[in-house]
C-alpha cells in the first residue's frame, strides 16, 4: 500500500496498529509500506505511479540556482555550469572537500605560527630555571664567604680589644 498524507504535527498515535505514526510530520509523507511492489496488472508500482520505470531518470527540472541564496540572498555556491542534480551534488561535495582541506591546512599553519611565537616569547621574557638556580647558588656562596670574612674580622677585632684592655 502507498500512503500519501498532508503535513500535520506528529502525535505518535498508531490507531491502526501497523507500527507507523498515523499523523504525518511536517510536510506530509509518502511511504511505500509493503509489497508486492506491483500493481494489480503486474506492472512495477513505481512505473504505475510515475509512468516510468526509474522516476529519477530524465526528469525535467528548473535550472539549479547557484547565487542569491540564504536568508539575505547574498550567498553564492561558486558552482557554475551544472546541468544535472548529480553533477551539482558532485561539485558541491568537491567544493566542500576542497574548503575542508584548505581550512585544515590553514589551521595547521596558524598553529605552527602560534607555537613559534609562543616559543620566541618564552625565550625572550621567560625564566630559565637552570640559569636562575645556578645564579642563586653563586649568590648564596658569595654571601656565605662574606659572612665568614665578617666573622673573622669580628674575631680579630675582639682579640685586639682584649689585648688593649
Amino acid at each position: 500500500s502507498i500512503r500519501i498524507r498532508p503535513g500535520q504535527v506528529t502525535t505518535g498515535i498508531d490507531r491502526d496498529g501497523d507500527g507507523f505514526d498515523d499523523v504525518a510530520g511536517f510536510g506530509g509523507e509518502l511511504r511505500i509500506i509493503g509489497g508486492p511492489f506491483e500493481d494489480s496488472s503486474g506492472r512495477p508500482i513505481l512505473e504505475s505511479v510515475f509512468e516510468r520505470e526509474n522516476p529519477i531518470e530524465n526528469v525535467a527540472h528548473r535550472d539549479i540556482r547557484v547565487d542569491t541564496l540564504g536568508p539575505e540572498a547574498e550567498i553564492n555556491t561558486g558552482i557554475e555550469g551544472v546541468e544535472t542534480l548529480i553533477s551539482y551534488a558532485q561539485n558541491t561535495i568537491n567544493n566542500q572537500t576542497s574548503e575542508t582541506i584548505a581550512s585544515q591546512d590553514a589551521l595547521e599553519d596558524e598553529s605552527t605560527f602560534r607555537e613559534t611565537l609562543q616559543r620566541q616569547f618564552q625565550d625572550e621574557s621567560g625564566v630559565n630555571i637552570d640559569e636562575e638556580l645556578s645564579n642563586l647558588i653563586l649568590v648564596q656562596t658569595a654571601f656565605s664567604a662574606a659572612a665568614r670574612a665578617l666573622s673573622a674580622i669580628d674575631e680579630l677585632f675582639e682579640d685586639l680589644l682584649n689585648a688593649i684592655a
